[in-house]
C-alpha cells in the first residue's frame, strides 16, 4: 500500500510538471514573423553633438539602450551603448 501511494504521488508530480512546462511554453510571447528584434529611434535634440545618438529597443526582452553612432550618424554603427530607462524607447 505504501509503495503504490508513493508511485501515485510520483506519477502525479510528473504529470503536473509536464503540464506546467507545456503551458509555459505555449503562453510565452512569440515575436511575429519578419518583425525586427532591434528597433532604432533617433534622439530628437537641438544640440549638434546629440544628433549622433539613438535609442535602441530590444523587442524580445524589452530592454532600452542609448547608443552613440560612429561618424556623422548616417550609418548604424554603434561606438558605445548605455542602459536607458524603458520610457525613453516608447
Amino acid at each position: 500500500m505504501r509503495v503504490s501511494a508513493r508511485l501515485f504521488w510520483i506519477a502525479t508530480g510528473i504529470v503536473i510538471s509536464i503540464c506546467v512546462g507545456y503551458f509555459g511554453l505555449v503562453s510565452a510571447q512569440t515575436q511575429p514573423a519578419g518583425a525586427p528584434r532591434l528597433v532604432v529611434t533617433a534622439v530628437t535634440a537641438t544640440d549638434r553633438h546629440i544628433k549622433r545618438a539613438a535609442f535602441v529597443k530590444d523587442s524580445q526582452t524589452g530592454a532600452c539602450w542609448l547608443a552613440q553612432l560612429q561618424g556623422d550618424g548616417s550609418d548604424l554603427v554603434f561606438s558605445a551603448l548605455a542602459p536607458a530607462p524603458t520610457a525613453a524607447c516608447q
